[in-house]
């Protein structure tokens, strides 16, 4: 046999095997597990779309606050001066209300009563009120809007005290308590205590900032051998806003500026 027939005949034989295993192939079911496969595979993929929308934060909204001037505060109490004319401020209030209404609920349970209304919130919500005297209430913001839903915000308690005196040279403790001397010397005996929100009638001013005060408004106080007084305010301011008995001193002392005091009418330089 020559070479030619050799390669020829083995060329048909591969080319026999050849289309033989093309056709088991073809007859074979594989494409059916495929396909029992796919579904499987795509619920496994929806999970992730999920979990990166829900990884989004949220957008933050600026906490909203009552604020207004005062003359002390302590642990949501504040003492506001009696006679002035301060503004209650409703910092990032809500937009889009038809008005922003501004309440005070006295502690006493009396009938709320309505400081002011502001009906347009473009230029910030904010309402004037002048306070009168012997004030212990809770202050409220609440915003109506058009579709009949409210937001209210509920401020710190707030109290006043006695209206300054009409022409009368007079002193009211700003920030804190102010301890009252025998004598305008910081060594002298502390008897007693002028809390803010009263005002106490100055007789005298003597160098160093001391003044000489009309004591009968002040609390009397009684000091413990080498304790100093506790000048925490929020009992007295209370309990005078409310009308309840104290412990007055009598006579006259001193007391200094260096814890801040406010001078009232026509006081001499």
């Amino acid at each position: 046999m020559n070479k030619t027939n050799i390669h020829l005949n083995a060329g048909i034989l591969f080319s026999l095997i050849a289309l033989s295993a093309l056709f088991a192939a073809c007859t074979q079911p594989a494409l059916t597990v495929q396909i029992v496969k796919m579904p499987t595979q795509t619920s496994e993929q929806t999970t992730i779309p999920t979990q990166t929308a829900t990884s989004i934060p949220p957008s933050v909204t600026q906490p909203s606050s009552l604020v207004f001037p005062h003359i002390t505060g302590d642990a949501g109490n504040f003492a506001l001066l009696a006679g002035e004319t301060i503004t209650f401020t409703w910092e990032n209030a809500p937009k889009g209300a038809d008005k922003y209404e501004f309440t005070l609920a006295p502690l006493n349970k009396e009938p709320s009563l309505v400081l002011g209304i502001d009906s347009d919130d473009s230029d910030g919500v904010a309402v004037s009120w002048t306070i009168p005297e012997h004030i212990a209430a809770e202050l409220r913001a609440t915003a109506y809007f058009p579709d009949g839903q409210k937001i209210e915000l509920y401020a710190p308690t707030i109290y006043s005290g006695d209206l300054p005196p009409v022409g009368v040279c007079s002193l009211i403790a700003r920030n804190q308590p102010v301890e009252v001397y025998r004598l305008p010397d910081r060594t002298a005996e502390i008897f007693a205590l002028l809390y803010p929100t009263v005002y106490a009638q100055v007789l005298e001013i003597a160098p160093g900032s001391w003044y000489r005060i009309d004591a009968s408004v002040a609390e009397e106080y009684t000091p413990p051998r080498g304790v100093l007084p506790d000048t925490g305010s929020r009992t007295v301011a209370v309990s005078q806003a409310m009308h309840f008995d104290l412990s007055p001193a009598s006579g006259d002392g001193w007391v200094n500026n260096d814890k801040g005091v406010l001078l009232i009418g026509s006081c001499p330089p």
